[in-house]
């Protein structure tokens, strides 16, 4: 403070002004001043106001700038974030909706209809042997027999489509056979398979991402490319997954592609954004006139799990004793108690065959099997815990002189030769003649008692 006179004196004028940058304090301004008069304090005033105003400026722009290049790269980069994610929201939603609208249209168009004429025919069929019509019901129950074959293959079709089992049973080369089969049978396109050594134990996660990314980048060749002929590439090596769909066909501008919408983006946006949340990434080589290769890359090291296929097996029970008689005793495994029970009931009409359990999953067979040591086991494929080709291979290894008849709704090539491999006989369709599944035990047990 000034003196004056000896005496210690307030400042006449005292302004406080904070300095504030990007809504943050960062300092403070302090002016104090003397005065005479009323004059004088108003030019004080604005004095002050310009000297905040001057000096405010310049400083909260120099010390601003580095900051709020960086702030705006962030701001700019979280709201791409947002978008994509928005889009990649939107696609789910849309597939989602028309995926619903495509199974509802299966179930109404295929399975509902056949029912409803099986219900019909079985209906006359009935009333037709009240009459004494045999001839005629009989004709009529053929109908519904021909309608249930239909029912089954259209559930088969829809099931292989939403969850293909070769892709959980056999991994991914196997799949990819599969897919290329359909691929060939479906869009009349052949598909050159290169597959390398690949990891037997992915996630499931992972397998699901690759198979269907796969199936993607196919169905655009089929719609857009215009060839016969197309390449799957799958490469491991050193923690990464690589794959690859190439085709020599009409090719297309990427930077134009990659501008537009999802919608018209021939799937490649959905499938980039997807892959980025399992830090994977896509590339894509492509111009008008000179085909496409699209390469998948991914790191699965961390997806890897050890591969056991070693099932512990119960500890040694009180085996059962069948009694000995030339019957052939029997194991039933499948996870739906109505179709084991009605497979049950048909097999004991036979007076040499001896249902001795049941099981409805892969572990309870094995335990049974151990409990029971049956002739024979009637084994289905998709089993909760562990699945038919699994259990067999299993039971095959610890009792070979079991005979094992694989009985599933999935009879394509690739399912059965799984089925034989783990050392089933063979591999029949569960809604097949009941006929052939009494021949083929019949068969197998004789051929052993030889």
């Amino acid at each position: 403070m000034p003196c004056m006179g000896g005496h210690v004196r307030r400042f006449d004028l005292t302004i406080q002004k904070d300095v504030i940058f990007e809504n943050k304090v960062i300092g403070h301004l302090e002016i104090e001043s003397i005065y005479l008069g009323m004059k004088e304090k108003y030019k004080a005033y604005l004095l002050v106001s310009l000297l905040i105003i001057i000096i405010s400026i310049p400083a909260s722009f120099i010390i601003s700038q580095p900051i709020r290049d960086q702030v705006s790269l962030g701001v700019v980069q979280l709201q791409q974030q947002s978008d994509r994610l928005r889009l990649l929201t939107d696609q789910v939603v849309s597939t989602e909706q028309k995926e619903r609208k495509r199974i509802a249209a299966l179930i109404h168009d295929h399975l509902q209809q056949f029912l409803v004429a099986a219900k019909l025919q079985l209906g006359m069929a009935v009333r037709e042997m009240n009459k004494g019509q045999y001839e005629k019901a009989a004709a009529n129950l053929k109908r519904v027999d021909k309608y249930i074959d239909d029912t089954t293959h259209a559930a088969k079709t829809l099931t292989m489509e939403l969850r293909p089992p070769v892709l959980y049973e056999d991994g991914l080369p196997a799949a990819f056979q599969w897919l290329a089969n359909k691929f060939k049978e479906n869009h009349n396109i052949e598909i050159v398979l290169n597959v390398g050594q690949v990891p037997t134990a992915l996630s499931d996660t992972l397998k699901i991402m690759i198979f269907e990314s796969v199936k993607e980048l196919l169905l655009n060749v089929a719609k857009y490319s215009g060839v016969t002929s197309a390449e799957v590439a799958l490469q491991y090596e050193k923690g990464l997954m690589t794959v690859v769909v190439k085709d020599k066909g009409a090719g297309f501008d990427v930077e134009r592609i990659e501008k537009m919408s999802m919608d018209k983006g021939f799937g490649l946006f959905s499938i980039r954004e997807r892959l980025k949340l399992i830090n994977g990434i896509m590339r894509i080589i492509s111009q008008p006139g000179q085909g496409t290769e699209v390469q998948i890359i991914l790191p699965v090291a961390m997806e890897e799990k050890p591969v056991s296929k070693e099932i512990v097996l119960p500890q040694e029970k009180e085996e059962y004793k069948p009694e000995r008689s030339k019957k052939i005793n029997i194991l039933l495994a499948d996870d739906h108690k109505i179709v084991r029970e009605g497979i049950a009931s048909i097999l004991n009409e036979n007076s040499g065959f001896n249902v001795v359990a049941q099981a409805e999953d892969g572990i309870e067979a094995i335990e049974k099997v151990k409990l029971f040591h049956p002739n024979v086991v009637i084994m289905d494929i998709n089993m909760p815990r562990l699945n038919g080709i699994e259990a067999t291979r299993v039971i095959k290894k610890e009792f070979p002189d079991i005979d094992i008849i694989g009985l599933s709704v999935q009879d394509e090539k690739d399912i059965i030769d799984s089925m034989q491999k783990a050392g089933a006989i063979t591999l029949l369709n569960k809604a097949g003649d009941p006929q052939e599944l009494i021949r083929a035990i019949i068969n197998c047990q004789s051929s052993q008692a030889f």
